[in-house]
């Protein structure tokens, strides 16, 4: 992995999502990452298979790239097994499209 550089999984705003985080204490460096990915959009969406997300956090030190789940209560107990499955598929997608792109340095 790249140090500051998560992929990782959140409820937020009664969604569930999917998403690689810039959380680095380094704001440029967080930017400077998030905007290589983002020149790479083309290749990187294509990999992926959908149109992501980018959420550069104007006025804070992150930036994120997001998938959105359909998956929006986090108390529906019959949903968890699907929502599992989407995360995993996600992760990996996510995993696939930044080594696409040549991975975040």
């Amino acid at each position: 992995g790249t140090s500051g550089v998560v992929i990782s999984q959140a409820w937020q705003g009664g969604t569930l999502r999917a998403q690689i985080y810039f959380g680095s204490a380094d704001g440029d460096l967080n930017l400077a990452r998030f905007d290589f990915l983002r020149s790479q959009q083309s290749v990187f969406e294509s990999t992926l298979g959908e149109a992501a997300e980018w959420d550069g956090m104007p006025g804070r030190k992150a930036a994120r790239v997001v998938l959105q789940s359909p998956y929006h209560d986090l108390d529906d107990r019959e949903t968890w097994p699907t929502a599992t499955d989407w995360l995993i598929q996600k992760q990996t997608a996510l995993r696939a499209a930044l080594s696409a792109v040549g991975g975040i340095s």
